[in-house]
């Protein structure tokens, strides 16, 4: 079964995202973090193993 994307999924893990991106699990943390102040990921509210971030929708173009 491949592993579904962070935009089939909604979401994604720290450990995801280190497997998708080959990088330690440092490197996944100030990616991730990045991305939540970039206003593109939104974190979960939770810590250690059970965290995760959601995409965040574009607003809708009229």
């Amino acid at each position: 079964m491949p592993h579904r994307t962070t935009k089939d999924k909604g979401k994604i893990t720290n450990s995801e995202y280190q497997i998708l991106n080959n990088c330690s699990r440092n490197t996944a943390s100030n990616d991730l973090t990045e991305l939540v102040n970039k206003d593109l990921l939104k974190p979960s509210g939770q810590k250690g193993a059970g965290a995760f971030y959601t995409l965040k929708r574009a607003a809708k173009q009229t």
